[in-house]
């Protein structure tokens, strides 16, 4: 089973929402420069390069952006005007992208990491594809977007909040669930090795205890990247459940009230079971999930796709393999400990 199976997170966007999360924690400045953005479409777009000593990152300008926010400087000490530029459908000729080569600094970028010697214009690059999100950074000259550029390290920083060091070093049980399904108990009794129970709902939660604190996602390397929930999406998970958990008393009060044996035992047996499907459990410390909501990488056991647990209300029931079937992520079972064929090897 490969990684991309899951729902994905490439490479590029990954880096790009950990330069988010963590750029702005030196610099808080940069918090309302930095965006994640549709590259825009327009015909005045582009390639640049820029090297300082070993480092060379790699990135997109709107030239005409560039043009029109420079000129105020660059046109008057070349002597050009606008009325010398080429035409419109050769407006960036040599002397446009000469000029922006000569200067010395055509582009302030705000990020030490980025500063650079020589910054050129390259010819004959394919642009990213229609629909693409790239990091963009917003300077005076105009916005540059960042197609390659080197991981900028972030010193661990302290826990957020006013914990103390004690309070840091407390566990934390996490479990990371992909999802889950509402089951009979009827068919459950009939599963046995080798069959594939579907996530009906597949939901990639963080949990400890009996509270969702997260979602992840798993890029096509098994690199994890952490979300923090909206606190608003929070309250409507909490308000759904009371809703659940309120229609199946409810129910439940109905049908015991029934004064035939027969009719509560088939209620009984008609009581969804939920089967939580776990791929990981972990125990972190308070410092590390912190780290994790601010956009430090997590990575899984190397055999965690083949270990994934259904568990009903804490109890594990059974074990398998995590694959795809038909465009959905089940779990082929290896082990069964409930039912009628619990006991079969």
């Amino acid at each position: 089973m490969k990684y991309g199976v899951l729902r994905q997170l490439h490479g590029t966007e990954r880096e790009a929402r950990t330069a988010l999360a963590l750029w702005p924690l030196r610099d808080a400045s940069l918090g309302k420069l930095l965006s994640y953005l549709p590259f825009p479409e327009t015909g005045s777009i582009v390639a640049i390069s820029a090297y300082r000593d070993k480092v060379c990152w790699r990135g997109f300008l709107d030239l005409d952006e560039w043009v029109s926010l420079s000129v105020p400087n660059l046109y008057t000490l070349s002597g050009i005007t606008e009325m010398s530029l080429p035409a419109e459908s050769n407006r960036y000729s040599e002397q446009v992208k000469t000029l922006f080569e000569a200067s010395l600094n055509p582009i302030e970028i705000p990020i030490p990491e980025l500063f650079y010697e020589v910054i050129q214009i390259r010819s004959e690059v394919e642009l990213p594809p229609k629909g693409s999100h790239l990091l963009s950074v917003a300077t005076p000259q105009g916005r540059v977007w960042l197609e390659d550029f080197p991981r900028i390290e972030t010193p661990m920083l302290p826990v957020s909040g006013n914990f103390s060091k004690s309070m840091e070093a407390l566990p934390i049980n996490i479990e990371w669930r992909l999802g889950y399904s509402l089951l009979n108990r009827a068919p459950l009794t009939q599963v046995r090795r080798g069959d594939v129970m579907l996530i009906s709902r597949e939901t990639f939660d963080i949990g400890s205890g009996d509270t969702v604190i997260g979602k992840f996602s798993i890029d096509e390397n098994g690199e994890v990247f952490v979300q923090v929930i909206n606190p608003e999406d929070k309250m409507k998970r909490q308000d759904m459940n009371e809703f659940v958990e309120k229609s199946h008393t409810a129910s439940s009060a109905v049908e015991t009230s029934s004064e035939e044996a027969l009719e509560v035992g088939t209620a009984i047996a008609d009581i969804p079971l939920r089967v939580d499907f776990i791929l990981q459990r972990s125990v972190m410390t308070v410092a590390q999930m912190d780290a994790l909501y601010r956009g430090q990488i997590f990575t899984f056991d190397q055999d965690a796709e083949a270990q994934v647990e259904l568990v009903v209300n804490g109890r594990r029931i059974g074990q398998g393999e995590l694959v795809e079937l038909n465009g959905r992520l089940g779990v082929e079972l290896h082990e069964i400990l409930v039912g009628r064929y619990s006991k079969e090897k």
